[in-house]
């Protein structure tokens, strides 16, 4: 799994792409990058001390893949529950404190909110 989540890996399969353009590697590649490139994005917001350096293979084999000096320690918070993944199916997003604004329209006697019909 680790080898697969380098960008040396990425930059060799790239370049054996540029010379030998098979379409499934092709398909293989972009994938990946997405992959890549949304692991950089999410979890280095929360977990990784060196976000975009933890993507190399090299980097991390000279950390000797210890993860106390690759990851940043995470507390979980107390409301956090023992079911994750039925808490995720339930989630719903909080309120916005934001007010919410209500469109007018205009007709021939003047404008009103939509909120009134």
């Amino acid at each position: 799994m680790l080898p697969l989540h380098s960008l040396e890996l990425m930059t060799l399969l790239f370049a054996f792409i540029v010379a030998r353009p098979i379409p499934i590697l092709v398909g293989y590649w972009f994938g990946a990058a997405m992959h890549l490139t949304f692991d950089i994005l999410v979890n280095g917001e929360h977990a990784l001390k060196r976000v975009f350096a933890f993507y190399f293979f090299a980097y991390r084999a000279a950390n000797r893949f210890a993860s106390a000096r690759l990851v940043d320690r995470i507390e979980v918070p107390a409301t956090a529950t023992a079911h994750p993944i039925r808490d995720f199916f339930r989630w719903r997003p909080p309120f916005s404190a934001r007010p919410v604004v209500k469109p007018k329209v205009e007709n021939e006697s003047g404008t009103f909110d939509l909120a009134e019909l």
